[in-house]
């Protein structure tokens, strides 16, 4: 389990991230994820993908504006440096709570880029494929196909989509 708190007397400043393991019937005590993931400012709203990614939000790591995105691979955290999302997810804003399903490639995640009082969903699609180009689409699919190398896609940010009956796994 990835958690933040700000209540560690081995925090960084603000809110860290911890790992906590699980041995039947205890937790491990929870363990600082160093200086590569955290800052004198704070790291929130961690999420583990199914490809073992950690992606996590930080106003101290420095990228496009505020609360950023930033992902690491969750083996070899202390040894990695955490990298900033691309700008289709970052902004100048507070961007957050990043979820994805690493199969399906749909997700989403919180921003106030939209200049609200409160933060907002944008949904995305990302497809994985071996060409690197990049396509924007109108609109999410029905379904997903995982398998499926024929679209070159990273990242297409929808904003206020409707999921509507779109299959997540």
């Amino acid at each position: 389990m990835i958690f933040s708190t700000n209540k560690l007397r081995d925090s960084y400043g603000g809110y860290d991230l911890y790992k906590s393991v699980y041995h039947f019937p205890n937790w491990s005590n929870p363990e600082n994820l160093g200086p590569k993931v955290n800052t004198a400012g704070d790291e929130i709203h961690p999420f583990i993908s199914r490809d073992e990614k950690l992606y996590f939000s930080s106003d101290g790591l420095g990228a496009y504006g505020d609360q950023d995105v930033f992902v690491t691979s969750l083996n070899g955290y202390k040894n990695n440096e955490a990298r900033p999302l691309e700008a289709t997810v970052n902004s100048r804003f507070d961007d957050f709570a990043y979820l994805i399903n690493s199969q399906s490639g749909l997700g989403m995640f919180l921003s106030n880029k939209a200049q609200k009082t409160h933060p907002e969903e944008f949904f995305f699609q990302k497809i994985y494929s071996d060409c690197g180009a990049e396509q924007i689409f109108d609109s999410l699919p029905k379904e997903v196909s995982c398998n499926d190398n024929r679209y070159c896609v990273k990242l297409d940010v929808l904003g206020m989509a409707d999921l509507g009956d779109v299959k997540l796994n």
